[in-house]
């Protein structure tokens, strides 16, 4: 990761990002992120590359986006779930 934090133009050998906090988690794929709060009970989808992407949520507008997110997420939980 020390390249990536040294140069925000540098390449990265991952194309997913995925963070687990409580039962709250997000995973970012490209311009994509889905946040997941609450145990699941409020999910918000965020494209990265609007002026403020925080602001407006697409999770009713991109079906799709959610699920392939969702699979990503839920494959990368078990993947850590196994090493434990």
């Amino acid at each position: 990761l020390t390249p990536m934090l040294l140069d925000p133009s540098a390449d990265s050998e991952w194309d997913t990002l995925h963070f687990g906090w409580h039962k709250n988690w997000m995973v970012r794929d490209g311009d994509w992120k889905l946040i997941s709060l609450n145990d699941g009970k409020k999910e918000t989808l965020h494209h990265l590359a609007e002026p403020n992407p925080e602001v407006r949520n697409h999770f009713e507008r991109q079906p799709e986006i959610v699920a392939r997110l969702r699979a990503l997420h839920d494959a990368w939980a078990e993947d850590v779930r196994q090493v434990e």
